[in-house]
């Protein structure tokens, strides 16, 4: 009796260790109408189909790995270049979502954040903005401006 009660004890605490020791979250960040690594006005753009970009820190410790800014324009790029290997060179994303996740294992973590939305590309008869100005967005849309400087 009091060997089987042993070993329920310890399956609880491996169980218990387990939980602790492998961890992770999702968590939603920021949801846009429009994200780009430069400002562009928006009329009459076509949308692609939906593309991701991933941008991920290693942690060792609880330290982070690389550089640590820029993290939102790197994932809105790689997004950008992955419309770009489906054959539609863009240059912004339209009904943008930006995510966080992350994970760890003891001393070892990664944390990163995608950016999902729909490439679109400003006609080559229209001019950019100044990159000081924030982009002309469409009435009632919320806008984000990511510059890689």
């Amino acid at each position: 009796m009091a060997l089987k009660r042993y070993a329920f004890i310890k399956s609880l605490i491996i169980i218990a260790l387990g939980g602790v020791i492998l961890t992770g979250c999702s968590k939603n960040i920021a949801r846009f109408s429009v994200a780009t690594t430069g400002n562009l006005p928006l009329q009459n753009v076509e949308k692609g189909e939906t593309v991701k970009g991933k941008d991920c820190r290693t942690y060792i410790f609880g330290f982070p790995l690389g550089n640590t800014q820029n993290r939102v324009s790197g994932a809105v790029g790689k997004a950008l270049d992955q419309a770009s290997k489906k054959g539609r060179p863009s240059d912004a994303l339209v009904n943008v979502d930006i995510r966080s996740t992350w994970w760890t294992i003891l001393i070892f973590g990664r944390s990163c954040l995608v950016a999902s939305g729909q490439p679109i590309t400003v006609g080559a008869n229209q001019q950019q903005t100044n990159t000081t100005q924030p982009a002309v967005a469409p009435a009632g849309s919320s806008t984000i401006i990511i510059n890689n400087k």
